[in-house]
């Protein structure tokens, strides 16, 4: 092969591994700066209905009446380090059809309610709000009444953005 032909295929080759590299950079600031959001999002509409920055150990809840036992249900997540959405309380006044019914290791009694203190990994939430009863949603200033939604599945999920 020529010397021509040799500096061309050279050239060539480190433009594209210039190219690559400046690509991978790209990709990881990217995702270094980075945002969360927490999002609900409505399946039966497919879109977003509501979202807001979130921050590691930032807590969320959301607040119902609980069907069955017709008591109020508080349910706390956080999310961690990862970005991802950990369950860390479970308020309840009852136990059992459809809440917890088994003693944990951290039972606490705080006005009027069982708080069942248990972290886990929750990779999003599917709630199915109902105009019977409140049901609303909470991070730090913000509440989003979910009542309207009646009969639409809504997701709550931490995402990258």
């Amino acid at each position: 092969m020529n010397n021509k032909l040799r500096r061309g295929s050279e050239k060539a080759w480190r433009f594209g591994a210039a190219f690559l590299f400046t690509l991978l950079i790209w990709q990881l600031i990217g995702y270094m700066t980075a945002t969360e959001y927490l999002q609900l999002y409505d399946q039966m509409e497919g879109k977003v209905i509501w979202e807001e920055p979130i921050q590691e150990g930032e807590t969320f809840y959301h607040e119902y009446v609980h069907s069955v036992s017709l008591s109020p249900v508080r349910e706390y997540y956080k999310m961690n380090a990862e970005g991802n959405m950990v369950a860390i309380e479970s308020w309840v006044q009852s136990f059992g059809a459809g809440l917890p019914y088994e003693r944990k290791d951290k039972l606490l009694y705080i006005d009027g309610f069982y708080v069942i203190e248990e972290e886990r990994d929750v990779e999003e939430l599917t709630i199915m709000p109902s105009s019977l009863f409140p049901h609303s949603f909470y991070l730090k200033e913000h509440t989003v009444d979910l009542t309207a939604y009646e009969g639409h599945k809504l997701r709550i999920r931490i995402v990258r953005q």
